[in-house]
């Protein structure tokens, strides 16, 4: 399944992203009633994001290598921020170097139910199911039904 990446200029200095909920930082962000509870994250527009952009768009079109370069860089420059580590399991056909980036994602988020989800699809790929049944577990935790 593929997901869909779209890019929303709001200015020049802002950029909305589809990627995971924020929306915490909705209301002090330009049109933050609009995507209040969307799917955005306002991302500026400087070599992070432009990385995070290059990743997601060399992943969309099939080219898991470039995708992997820039969201590698990208976790080095802002190694507290999770979305680079998600990325960088997304294309990481390697399972243990995806489980390593999903647990330092989880590292710096460690409210986020998408790098659990990730995390446990990743553990059953390397046959451990106690894993991925204990990280479901906790992603269940974090947004009950």
């Amino acid at each position: 399944a593929s997901s869909r990446i779209e890019r929303t200029a709001v200015d020049r200095r802002l950029t909305f992203w589809a990627v995971e909920p924020k929306a915490e930082a909705a209301p002090a962000l330009p049109d933050g009633e609009r995507f209040a509870g969307s799917r955005y994250v306002a991302l500026g527009d400087g070599p992070l994001e432009r990385l995070l952009y290059e990743g997601l768009a060399a992943s969309r079109d099939g080219d898991p290598t470039v995708a992997r370069r820039a969201f590698d860089e990208a976790t080095r420059l802002a190694p507290t921020f999770h979305l680079p580590h998600v990325y960088l399991a997304s294309v990481e056909a390697d399972p243990g170097r995806a489980i390593a980036a999903l647990e330092r994602a989880l590292a710096c988020a460690p409210g986020s139910v998408s790098a659990r989800l990730l995390l446990a699809e990743r553990w059953l790929t390397a046959a451990r199911p106690a894993e991925a049944r204990r990280v479901l577990e906790e992603a269940s935790a974090l947004c009950p039904a």
